[in-house]
């Protein structure tokens, strides 16, 4: 069942998490990716109630933690595209996670593409000031700074 997928791939993501701090890529790829497929599948399309909406978010959470340990793996690995995409899919999913938007900018200056990052940093720096009427922790500011961004 879904509820007994869910508990694997958390406990997917949590070795995942555990493995590349450790500096183990490639065990810690092949778990973010398990936790990632496993959580990425929809769960009861059309159903409603606590229950329901409280198992979708947990499966996106397990996603987007699996999301960030794929996009700082390839970053290490030196795929600074797959980070990217990676990174860009946790903002798609929650917009106003700032460890998604720092490493989406810092892939994409990597990869080249100063000016796809520059669109990102600014686009989430409108979000948050519309929405939340608050700017970007200084940690995020501060490495779009040292990638020179424009602010």
């Amino acid at each position: 069942g879904t509820s007994v997928d869910l508990e694997v791939a958390a406990a997917a993501v949590h070795r995942a998490e555990t493995l590349i701090a450790k500096g183990n890529l490639e065990a810690g790829g092949a778990e973010a990716l398990t936790a990632s497929m496993i959580a990425s599948r929809p769960f009861l399309p059309g159903a409603d109630g606590p229950w329901a909406t409280m198992t979708r978010d947990r499966a996106g959470d397990i996603r987007i933690r699996a999301l960030e340990s794929l996009a700082r793996l390839w970053l290490v690995k030196g795929d600074a595209g797959q980070a990217a995409r990676d990174a860009e899919a946790i903002l798609r999913l929650d917009p106003f996670r700032e460890s998604a938007l720092r490493l989406a900018i810092e892939a994409h200056v990597t990869a080249g593409d100063r000016p796809v990052a520059a669109h990102a940093y600014r686009r989430s720096r409108e979000l948050l000031a519309k929405e939340l009427g608050i700017e970007p922790s200084p940690e995020t500011e501060e490495i779009a700074r040292r990638l020179g961004l424009p602010a």
